[in-house]
């Protein structure tokens, strides 16, 4: 399907949605793998050409196009006075050709940017449901999609940034309103430390991931090392402010990705910490350990 015809289907509201909010039947609807497939694949080639509307000139190109012709139809108006009838008619007939394609990229264009948001929350849906009904592993493992990039750009739940990031381990469930709240913070703890690996491969380098929407990209480092051993001694702390930099940085990259509470990366970042740290921390005030601004300016100096 081209681009074009594409956002046009988005604009049109069309958008073919794999399940269908609140019908019970929804389920058995998209059973079948094959229709998962052709449906995902679909999904997938929809969010690309959303993307490519937004941060890669997809508008611009539209809006360029508008703005020729407007200077060719301006320019043959001009020039038709001086014609003879026969040919004045002829380019009459181009002219109004002109016109109306310009009307119509016009109203794409207007069309469009009023759906942007209303499709994103569509993908995010289908995408969402999917996972919930056990239906997203098998796509995801063949096409590779979505990827953290895209879970960043639609905000994502953190169950399904987990289930991408280990597509061979299934998602991990995180509930919100269990009473057993060590656990869920045990449970975001090791994703932690499980996301430190996948993003480094088990290497001692770094990773760069693109950002959508920017058009840029950035670069993440993570270290390797197990969280019983990521410690932050004394040491580090007084070898200047370029190493707890560096640390912190990545610890809240890392934080950004898993869509921590501020309460929650200050528990996670007290666990961390041991030895001659662990005694820094412990003879903070009450309110600097409970403000996340105030324990990093700590931290860094």
């Amino acid at each position: 399907m081209s681009t074009h015809a594409a956002l046009t289907d988005f604009a049109a509201d069309i958008l073919p949605s794999l399940v269908t909010t609140g019908n019970p039947n929804a389920v058995n609807s998209v059973s079948d793998d094959d229709s998962v497939r052709v449906g995902f694949t679909r999904l997938k080639s929809l969010y690309e050409d959303l993307v490519d509307y937004v941060s890669r000139g997809g508008r611009q190109r539209r809006v360029q196009e508008v703005e020729t012709l407007q200077a060719q139809v301006d320019n043959v108006t001009g020039s038709l006075q001086f014609l003879p009838v026969q040919a004045a008619t002829a380019l009459q007939d181009i002219l109004g050709a002109q016109q109306q394609r310009m009307l119509s990229l016009g109203q794409e264009i207007l069309t469009l940017d009023n759906s942007v948001e209303a499709s994103r929350d569509s993908i995010k849906t289908d995408l969402i449901y999917l996972m919930e009904h056990n239906l997203l592993e098998g796509p995801l493992r063949e096409f590779g999609w979505p990827t953290l990039d895209v879970c960043h750009d639609l905000h994502l739940p953190k169950q399904l940034v987990y289930m991408v990031t280990y597509p061979d381990g299934g998602p991990m469930t995180l509930d919100d309103t269990s009473n057993d709240k060590d656990a869920t913070i045990r449970d975001l703890k090791e994703m932690v430390r499980q996301h430190q690996l996948a993003l480094t491969g088990g290497a001692t380098g770094g990773v760069a991931g693109g950002v959508l929407g920017g058009g840029g990209t950035r670069n993440l480092s993570i270290s390797t090392k197990p969280r019983h051993e990521a410690t932050v001694d004394e040491d580090s702390k007084m070898d200047g402010a370029g190493n707890s930099q560096q640390w912190i940085a990545r610890y809240e990259s890392l934080s950004a990705y898993l869509g921590f509470s501020q309460e929650e990366q200050l528990e996670e970042l007290q666990a961390v910490l041991e030895g001659q740290a662990l005694g820094w921390y412990s003879g903070l005030q009450n309110d600097v350990k409970k403000n996340l601004a105030k324990l990093k300016g700590r931290f860094l100096h």
